[in-house]
């Protein structure tokens, strides 16, 4: 899926990314060990193609074997991406909020040093090792 309108913010980004909503296919980076890759949904498939950025999977796959040894990621997490400028920051969370609704450190943080990712707060979830649009959830 290539898309003539390149998207510049989140916003844009997430109108072309609203008909994803659940999904019949899955996606693997790769068949090659190791084996704990995520698989990916097809909204994420299309981020990736609309966006060029097949990196983020990349970086989210890096993170998989400290996602799968902390019981609460394993479950569900919480993949926000915020881009400024050509700056971002990636951050995994097991829920953003504790019980008395105060904001929750992130268990993994990654800044970016350069990015041409649509400017904004992005988020993905990650279910059971399924990569996935919150709207694909």
């Amino acid at each position: 899926m290539t898309t003539a309108i390149q998207p510049t913010t989140t916003a844009e980004l997430k109108e072309l990314l609203a008909p994803y909503i659940g999904t019949t296919k899955l996606y693997v980076q790769s068949k090659r060990p190791p084996y704990n890759t995520p698989k990916y949904t097809e909204g994420i498939r299309a981020m990736a193609m609309i966006t060029d950025g097949y990196w983020l999977i990349q970086i989210i796959t890096s993170y998989m074997p400290k996602i799968l040894a902390d019981r609460r990621l394993r479950r569900f997490a919480i993949i926000r991406l915020t881009t400024v400028g050509n700056r971002a920051k990636l951050e995994i969370y097991s829920d953003t909020e504790n019980d008395d609704g105060t904001p929750r450190a992130p268990e993994i943080v990654q800044e970016i040093d350069h990015t041409d990712f649509p400017v904004g707060v992005f988020d993905l979830l990650l279910e059971y090792e399924t990569l996935m649009l919150p709207s694909e959830h």
